[in-house]
């Protein structure tokens, strides 16, 4: 006698002959897992360890002293370079800071300022003398140019002030 039997995963209903197990067809509910793969017959490869990593040791911080070893006389730590703070201009010589002073007094304002390491301020300078000359047509620029004047003659002797001697 067949027996119908439902599927209780999908719900199909199955027709199974006597001494058979039922298998739905749709799903595969009810069927036997199949056999497990063998192992491969070959070996793994060999697992390497990584090489030893390579540290870097970045230079000695200004006034660090080593400790020699003994029979070596220690050496005075020289930094390669000097400190450079960004953002900041750095100090310039006496002998720069007076052709700065100069040149934004007797050439163009500006151009001082640009020697003296004060770019912003040099590029500001010459843009208000550069456009202040084609507005003395209309009398602004005179004002431009007289602007430009004072502010190149105060940087200069700010540059002056703050100059390395």
């Amino acid at each position: 006698m067949v027996e119908r039997l439902k599927c209780p995963q999908c719900s199909t209903i199955v027709t199974v002959q006597p001494g058979q197990s039922p298998v739905c067809p749709n799903c595969g509910f009810g069927a036997t897992p199949p056999p497990p793969v063998p192992a491969p017959a070959y070996a793994p490869p060999p697992v390497y360890a990584p090489p030893a990593p390579q540290f870097y040791q970045p230079p000695a911080p200004p006034g660090y002293q080593p400790v020699p070893a003994p029979g070596y006389a220690a050496q005075p730590y020289q930094p390669a370079y000097a400190a450079q703070v960004p953002g900041q201009p750095q100090p310039v010589t006496q002998g720069t800071a007076i052709a700065a002073l100069l040149l934004n007094i007797l050439l163009i304002p500006g151009v001082g300022s640009l020697i003296g390491q004060r770019k912003k301020e040099g590029i500001w300078q010459l843009v208000l003398f550069l456009v202040g000359i084609p507005m003395t047509l209309i009398l602004v620029g005179v004002f431009m140019i007289m602007a430009a004047w004072i502010w190149g003659l105060v940087t200069g002797i700010q540059i002056m002030q703050t100059a390395q001697k």
